[in-house]
């Protein structure tokens, strides 16, 4: 019997000088993303332009300026931040420092206007009103009115 021979050497493939983006589905060349030895291409999957522009809205979401509101599931963009930074039960803002950002609370569901309706909370309070409305087996709407009428006093 024959043995046969196996070469040692590997074919080496030329590395590909472009890349799709995976956001804007778009072919550039290799300097247009960044780098990242994880990955097996040795770049980052995203574009440079695209990986801007969701860091830029990350830090709008993480400085209270979002326009983004989540609404029975899903994600709407609005034409104006509805947001003002305080809690409408305990006025404490986000840019004392005191709380990290404010919640939207829904005290009722328009399909069309998602904005209207809603209270802006702190997270402490937004769960306050929720126990409270379960504790008491009365509506969220009606727990809202009586910490909000609380608040005034």
């Amino acid at each position: 019997m024959q043995k046969q021979q196996t070469s040692s050497f590997q074919i080496l493939k030329p590395k590909p000088r472009t890349k799709v983006c995976s956001r804007c589905r778009k072919r550039k060349p290799l300097e247009e993303f960044k780098k990242n030895n994880r990955r097996p291409s040795g770049r980052q999957n995203p574009c440079k332009s695209c990986w801007n522009k969701y860091q830029n809205e990350l830090d709008c979401t993480k400085q209270g300026n979002a326009r983004k509101i989540f609404f029975k599931g899903k994600q709407l963009h609005l034409k104006s931040n509805p947001r003002k930074g305080a809690c409408a039960v305990c006025h404490r803002t986000v840019a004392s420092g005191k709380i990290a950002q404010t919640q939207m609370h829904h005290t009722r569901y328009n399909e069309k206007h998602p904005e209207r309706h809603t209270v802006e909370l702190c997270a402490r309070d937004h769960a306050r009103i929720h126990r409270f409305a379960e504790r008491e087996r009365i509506s969220v709407r009606l727990a809202t009115r009586l910490f909000l009428e609380v608040a005034r006093l």
